[in-house]
């Protein structure tokens, strides 16, 4: 048997179990049902355990946010960023320039979960926009 992520196609988890007993065709049933028995629970503890790792592992997202009007402003903005980003572990500060800043953001989740949180967000009454997103980036505009 094979668990199968019906988004992407990939395989989750695998499994098979042999079984016998001493009657062959009175116990076809219950060798089968324990077979599949045993298998579902090895898939169900594979599956969690896969989840498990996906949901705790930290991933970086690198944040472009350019409309910055001074130093100051990005450094209340980085300031907001735990209590807005669900999942916030870690914020690394790579560039600062001319209204311009590069984040890098580690987060419990994915790019499109931190975007809508960012969406979200005011600073000095100004919304932030979304401008792009990929798979490991943000670009985004006060």
């Amino acid at each position: 048997m094979k668990a199968i992520n019906a988004d992407t196609g990939d395989v989750i988890a695998t499994g098979s179990e042999a079984c016998s007993a001493a009657g062959m065709k009175d116990d076809v049933k219950s060798i089968t049902e324990e077979a599949t028995g045993k298998v579902a629970k090895k898939l169900i503890e594979d599956i969690f355990d896969r989840w498990s790792s996906e949901l705790t592992n930290a991933v970086t997202v690198k944040l472009s946010i350019s409309g910055l009007d001074t130093y100051q402003e990005l450094e209340r903005f980085k300031g907001c960023l735990p209590d807005v980003v669900k999942g916030y572990r870690e914020l690394y500060q790579r560039s600062y320039s001319r209204g311009t800043a590069d984040l890098d953001l580690e987060v419990r989740g994915n790019v499109h979960g931190v975007a809508d949180d960012l969406s979200t967000m005011t600073l000095d009454k100004r919304r932030i926009r979304i401008l792009g997103i990929s798979s490991n980036r943000i670009e985004a505009v006060f």
